[in-house]
């Protein structure tokens, strides 16, 4: 079975809310979520293609398990017990009306390419969870990491599954 994963620090809740639905539901969640976007607010202004939905009214998913991701953290001295909680969710369990693929690729990264570019709708039939992190995301971890802590993003560069909709997480572990 193929799934994506979420990480889940402040849940609250049985249900799964993209940032701006958490506003609503969560004052007080969405105020200290949203300060990861302090230096970079013009992400919460960005229209997702084929959603025709901002940014943060999507949830966020890794199509790589965030074990890979801690063990590679692991390797250049970094240990965290930030991918302690996540929740594992079957492909089959999202809305392909409301679900996109965004490749997060070397070219958007550098700058070479449109973030709207970067965005595609989900091929549900040939969706293959990633085993490893793409070379450039394995980069910036290596360079990033020992900078501004408050700056870095631990899944930059790897790819997001993104879906406009509230999961109801009941029938999932953490």
């Amino acid at each position: 079975m193929q799934c994506v994963y979420h990480l889940v620090k402040n849940m609250r809740g049985r249900t799964l809310y993209p940032l701006n639905k958490l506003k609503e539901v969560y004052p007080d969640l969405y105020e200290s979520e949203k300060e990861k976007y302090s230096w970079r607010q013009s992400e919460m202004m960005f229209t997702i293609p084929y959603l025709d939905v901002l940014w943060n009214d999507v949830l966020m998913f890794s199509p790589i398990n965030p074990e890979v991701v801690k063990n590679e953290l692991a390797k250049i001295g970094i240990i965290t017990n930030v991918f302690d909680n996540y929740i594992k969710i079957p492909i089959t369990d999202l809305n392909p009306k409301s679900t996109v693929w965004f490749d997060y690729s070397q070219e958007y990264v550098e700058g070479l390419k449109e973030k709207s570019k970067d965005i595609r709708l989900f091929d549900f039939s040939n969706y293959q969870e990633l085993t490893e992190i793409p070379e450039h995301a394995k980069r910036y971890l290596k360079e990033a990491a020992f900078q501004d802590p408050e700056k870095f993003l631990i899944y930059w560069g790897i790819p997001h599954v993104l879906t406009a909709d509230n999961i109801l997480i009941d029938k999932y572990i953490l």
